[in-house]
């Protein structure tokens, strides 16, 4: 369990639970058969996931090691999830961060769900709570206050929604656009746990360097270890400011660009500078009603095509198309192709 912090106390702090809760990384349906979930219980790497019905109502929590318990019975082929789930396990979006933590340590679980009118919206955790507490203490501006988080990701598949993806589907989007070849300089922003990477490397495609740049120390220094190769850099940098000593003819993003507060054209506007004329960008984001979320969380924003296009105009770069990549079963986003003019 991540350590707790030493305060706050209620008396001097006034943050909601709201301000610091993450979505929620899995779930489980209430009504799926014990059994049935029997595999994923096992690969659970929490020791507790919400469940909930349909409508998204928070039934309870299924805490690994008694859900095990009840599978080791072998009397679960009638029992569902939501029969083995324990149930009060929540706080209010509203709760203050305090009342939170102390729910946190009682039940001994390390994260709980947030519940808004009894309908999920989010898990906080410990470590959650010490971010929001050394946002409020560090007055940091909005665009900081959106960073802390990720500066402090590490190369899990939490950083994808709970699951380990591949990064093939937009590679194989990418790979039409000219954007590999052995002369190829290619720029990667927020490699994640290096799934573009791999993907490119396990489908041969050549490149004469690829450089990806991460706010996170822990995954520059994971993906450091894991392609140990001459041509490969991993930089350890915030990319709206990273200073970049060489010029490249492609950038790739993936999962990436939406969490950039309040949106990518600061990012692009850096990263332009570096790129020979002609270079193309290629990267993903959410499709839809414009809108956004608070900086004090995970920061999402959603866009319209209207609204790609006037940034990428801004930063001095060409719409080329859009397109759609899907990463997993429902898990569909919008491709964007711009370039440099030559």
């Amino acid at each position: 369990m991540p350590p707790v912090p030493e305060s706050p106390t209620p008396e001097n702090t006034d943050i909601l639970v709201r301000e610091a809760m993450s979505e929620p990384v899995q779930v489980f349906d209430a009504h799926r058969f014990l059994a049935d979930a029997a595999r994923d219980i096992e690969r659970l790497t929490v020791r507790a996931v919400p469940v909930v019905a349909e409508d998204r109502t928070l039934t309870g929590v299924l805490i690994k090691h008694e859900a095990l318990h009840a599978l080791r019975k072998g009397d679960h082929d009638s029992r569902t999830i939501g029969d083995v789930c324990r149930g009060g396990v929540c706080v209010n979006v509203d709760d203050p961060v305090e009342a939170a933590l102390r729910t946190i340590q009682e039940a001994g679980l390390g994260r709980v769900p947030v519940v808004d009118g009894g309908i999920l919206v989010g898990e906080v955790n410990q470590r959650d709570i010490r971010y929001s507490i050394e946002r409020q203490r560090a007055g940091a501006r909005p665009g900081e206050r959106a960073k802390i988080r990720w500066r402090e990701r590490a190369p899990h598949k939490a950083l994808t929604w709970g699951i380990e993806l591949s990064g093939d589907a937009f590679i194989a989007k990418a790979e039409p656009h000219g954007v590999f070849g052995p002369d190829k300089a290619v720029l990667e922003i927020g490699p994640g746990y290096g799934r573009l990477l791999s993907a490119c490397l396990d489908r041969g495609l050549a490149f004469r360097r690829y450089v990806a740049v991460d706010i996170s120390a822990s995954n520059v220094r994971h993906l450091s270890e894991r392609f140990d190769r001459d041509d490969v850099d991993f930089v350890h940098a915030d990319i709206e400011t990273a200073s970049l000593d060489e010029r490249f003819d492609a950038v790739l993003s993936s999962l990436t660009l939406k969490h950039l507060y309040p949106s990518f054209e600061a990012a692009l506007r850096n990263v332009e500078r570096r790129l020979n004329p002609g270079a193309k960008l290629i990267f993903d984001l959410i499709e839809g009603e414009p809108r956004r979320t608070a900086p004090d969380v995970d920061y999402v924003r959603v866009y319209s095509r209207g609204e790609v296009e006037e940034i990428l105009s801004a930063v001095r770069l060409e719409s080329v198309e859009f397109d759609q990549v899907e990463h997993a079963p429902g898990w569909e986003r919008l491709l964007v192709v711009a370039r440099k003019p030559a």
